[in-house]
């Protein structure tokens, strides 16, 4: 309605338009969730084609291109955007989101950390397993990539990603 303050839009290939956004809405506020970045092309896997590679088929855009956009916008517009890694979110939520309701000048609501999955949210390209998988905030995904990523062609591809991302945007990303 009208009267709406926020509007949330979680869409995967936003990071190709990114400039447009922050053009098109010169006040909004941005977040972007850092993750490992091997951990996120495990996930890929996993979600997307159980367990078989695909990443050049199908996510080499989001991987390569995605990565480096985010990382560009970021550190040209950090005043409009909230950063956060995934791990310390997982690892400590409740100041993770007390920084984040900071960011957006929200209020502080305790109950919401814990009642976070009675909030449904519909689409195509949503996270089938973790909503099932998880109903509370839970580290125990932290170190499912290492399983996926542990045989000796992904564990090259792995030290080739990292390389090609390198010190400064991994240093970004935290």
């Amino acid at each position: 309605g009208g009267e709406a303050t926020y509007f949330l839009d979680k869409t995967p290939r936003y990071h190709l338009i990114l400039d447009e956004l922050l053009l098109a809405f010169p006040t909004c506020k941005i977040i972007i969730l850092w993750r490992n970045p091997l951990a996120i092309a495990a996930s890929m896997m996993e979600t997307w084609s159980k367990g078989n590679w695909n990443l050049h088929k199908l996510f080499h855009i989001d991987l390569f291109t995605g990565l480096g956009n985010l990382v560009k916008t970021y550190e040209l517009n950090d005043k409009r955007i909230f950063s956060m890694r995934f791990e310390d979110f997982v690892s400590d939520p409740d100041i993770q989101y007390r920084k984040l309701l900071k960011f957006l000048e929200l209020p502080y609501h305790d109950c919401a950390i814990d009642r976070f999955s009675d909030v449904s949210l519909y689409g195509r390209m949503g996270d089938p397993t973790g909503v099932k998988q998880y109903r509370k905030i839970s580290e125990d995904s932290l170190n499912k990539w290492k399983t996926t990523m542990a045989n000796p062609w992904r564990k090259l591809w792995s030290r080739r990603y990292l390389r090609w991302i390198g010190e400064d945007r991994l240093a970004t990303m935290g």
